[in-house]
């Protein structure tokens, strides 16, 4: 049930999943003065204490819980102010009505996948339909506010914002691995291969490289071949070229809904994971059961099963780990264009966020663990943001993507807690 609101006040938060996105968002509010109270729930109640003793806050507890079981998570919900769902996507729609049944408000980090390989604007419209609900009971659902989707979207719409009118947007990601030690074998494609150590859920990491990427062209979503649309991509410096695909992402399904510029096409792409394609053209991203001898197995149970799970870059972290040679820095650009008019006319800017995974300056690195308990920040930051504005009440009600903000409003939010969103702007005539 909400806590009655008060300038000031520090809220209670129940954060679903204690995998490497979880974890660090737990990690990240026991360090904020607006949490109250953190609950950290898992199925693996053995991980959600391994995280809890790292984290080492009075503010923070541990519980068992299935998020699949409704009724479990509304009993888990009293007295919480905000869901915070870090679970695979495929939970989103019962965490929604668990949050709706609770009176609490909602926000998650991604719409898709699902084991089903929905594409992302079926998954979206899925959630949208809880809006009039929420709006209802005065509640606000805030999904897909990671990092991409979530951080991207709150760019976009600031950018949308120096414009009259938005004709399109298109979003180019770009990585490099700038310093760390990578076997011999995979560097030419260190950039190109994200599943073999994924960074956030291995499950999502992998399914939404199987699912049709979709666009928005001329008023409809058009779906995509996987893999399609591959382009090189010149981003600033330290990335450079880089190849990138379409993908199955968020932001071409909610952007048009939520900025009314007259948007008449929005794409996404990111560098192309080559040994998830291969993986997928094997038939490891299959729903089907097969047969082995005498047994049935899903192939894609096989697959997540043998994923390195990347919570343990949480647990592992230290100073001393992060002050190592051997520590990996990845540098990941974000461009967004928009096009359209300003007062001046027809014109296309280019927004460019560009960040060290983590911090490339090791004083840098180590301000920012000992501000947050980890510098693994990029998904459960955003996040645990979006969690506080819906318990502060900056937000509107309803279902809604981070763009629906005003993007302001959550960069002031960011600066204020000591992570400042720094980027450039281009204008080209």
């Amino acid at each position: 049930m909400l806590t009655e609101m008060v300038l000031g006040m520090a809220f209670n938060f129940l954060v679903i999943g204690a995998g490497a996105q979880g974890a660090a968002c737990a990690s990240i509010l026991s360090k904020l003065e607006e949490a109250n109270k953190i609950v950290l729930a898992d199925i693996n109640i053995k991980l959600a204490n391994k995280v809890k003793d790292k984290i080492k806050s009075e503010k923070l507890s541990a519980i068992k819980i299935d998020a699949g079981n409704k009724s479990q998570v509304i009993n888990s919900l009293k007295n919480m102010d905000v869901l915070i769902n870090l679970a695979p996507p495929r939970y989103n729609i019962t965490l929604m009505r668990a949050a709706l049944d609770a009176q609490t408000h909602y926000i998650d980090t991604a719409s898709g996948p699902n084991y089903e390989l929905y594409s992302i604007d079926k998954m979206v419209l899925e959630q949208m339909k809880l809006d009039p609900e929420f709006e209802k009971k005065d509640l606000t659902a805030i999904i897909s506010c990671g990092s991409t989707p979530g951080l991207s979207n709150i760019l976009a719409r600031y950018l949308c914002d120096t414009l009259n009118r938005v004709s399109k947007i298109k979003f180019r990601v770009g990585t490099k691995l700038v310093k760390g030690d990578v076997p011999e074998i995979i560097k030419s494609i260190a950039e190109y291969t994200e599943i073999i150590s994924p960074s956030w859920s291995p499950e999502v990491s992998f399914l939404y490289r199987a699912t049709q990427p979709v666009i928005y062209q001329d008023g409809i979503y058009k779906h995509l071949e996987p893999y399609s649309g591959l382009e090189e991509y010149h981003f600033p410096e330290p990335v450079g070229n880089c190849l990138n695909t379409f993908v199955d992402h968020e932001e071409p399904i909610t952007l048009p809904k939520f900025i009314d510029k007259g948007i008449r096409y929005v794409d996404y792409k990111n560098p192309p994971d080559i040994i998830a394609w291969a993986l997928i053209k094997l038939g490891f991203a299959n729903n089907e059961p097969i047969e082995i001898g005498d047994c049935k197995i899903i192939p894609r149970d096989v697959l997540l099963k043998l994923l390195r799970q990347p919570v343990h870059d949480f647990l592992d972290e230290d100073i001393e780990s992060l002050t190592s040679d051997e520590t990996n820095i990845i540098c990941e650009i974000i461009v967004i264009e928009a096009e359209g008019e300003d007062n001046d006319g027809a014109v296309k800017k280019k927004l460019i966020y560009k960040n060290f995974i983590p911090p490339i300056d090791i004083k840098d690195r180590i301000q920012l663990y000992n501000k947050f308990g980890t510098t693994k920040i990029q998904v459960g930051l955003p996040a645990a943001v979006g969690a506080i504005l819906c318990a502060e009440k900056k937000v509107p009600t309803g279902v809604i993507a981070p763009e629906a903000v005003d993007p302001n409003i959550f960069m002031d939010k960011f600066e204020r807690i000591g992570f400042p969103i720094d980027f450039e702007i281009e204008t080209i005539r």
